[in-house]
C-alpha cells in the first residue's frame, strides 16, 4: 500500500517529476535553430521580449497550476521561452562584443 500524498500515491510522484524535467528540456532539441532563425529575422529586442513574454506566462502557469497536465503544459511553454531567451542573450552578447571590437573568451 502506497503512502497518500493528497490525492496522489507517492508512487507516481517520482515519474511525474521526471515527465516534467523531461518536458522543459524537451524544446532544446530543435528550438534552438528555429529559436535563432527568428532572432536572425525579427531581431534581438523584439524577439527577446517575446521570448520574456513566454518566460512569464509559463513560470506563472507553473505557479498557479494544480494539477499534473497543467503544469506539464507550463513548462513546456517555460522551456520554449528559456532555451530560446538564451539564444537570444548569445546574440546580443556576440553583436555588443563584435561592435566594441572586444575579445570576450568564454
Amino acid at each position: 500500500m502506497a503512502l497518500q500524498v493528497g490525492n496522489i500515491k507517492s508512487a507516481q510522484i517520482p515519474t511525474d517529476y521526471c515527465c516534467e524535467s523531461s518536458i522543459y528540456s524537451t524544446p532544446n532539441i530543435l528550438l534552438a535553430l528555429l529559436g535563432g532563425q527568428f532572432v536572425d529575422s525579427v531581431g534581438t529586442s523584439i524577439s527577446g521580449f517575446v521570448f520574456a513574454v513566454l518566460i512569464i506566462v509559463g513560470s506563472t502557469g507553473v505557479a498557479l497550476s494544480d494539477g499534473f497536465w497543467p503544469m506539464f503544459c507550463a513548462r513546456l511553454v517555460l522551456g520554449i521561452g528559456g532555451e530560446c531567451q538564451k539564444v537570444c542573450q548569445s546574440r546580443v552578447l556576440t553583436e555588443v562584443t563584435y561592435i566594441r571590437n572586444y575579445l570576450l573568451i568564454i
